[in-house]
């Protein structure tokens, strides 16, 4: 499996927006795997994705966000670990990028991308990009 996507929640509403943005993702067959650490302490919301075979669901009860990250991770099947905090999402290819990247390069120990910083109304106002 090329990567497991782990997303730390405290059921936020953006969660289904940054879970669908990793689903969307286009890689062939299986792989990839989105790997929700919830640390709300209550039940996510009922939505579609949480019966995706792709989406694995766990609970770890207000533990905090390094907490969460360290749990899905130690869960992961994925080659790569992606962590995707519950309010961002990943732009479409990006997953697809980072492989022909490490095709084209050699195996890498850390992959990242390019950040955009979006206001309410999803314009950009800012880029980090660090040209590595």
């Amino acid at each position: 499996m090329f990567c497991s996507t782990i997303i730390p929640t405290i059921a936020r509403p953006s969660l289904d927006r940054a879970v669908e943005s990793v689903l969307a993702q286009e890689l062939e067959g299986d792989a990839f795997e989105v790997i929700v650490v919830n640390d709300s302490g209550a039940p996510l919301i009922p939505a579609p994705w949480h019966s995706h075979d792709q989406v694995r669901i766990i609970d770890t009860r207000q533990r905090e966000k390094c907490f969460a990250r360290n749990t899905g991770a130690a869960v992961a099947r994925g080659r790569y670990l992606n962590f995707l905090d519950d309010d961002d999402w990943l732009l479409p290819g990006a997953f697809a990028a980072f492989r022909d990247y490490i095709r084209k390069n050699g195996e890498a120990k850390v992959l990242y991308g390019n950040v955009l910083y979006v206001d309410v109304c999803e314009e950009v106002i800012g880029e980090l990009n660090l040209g590595r």
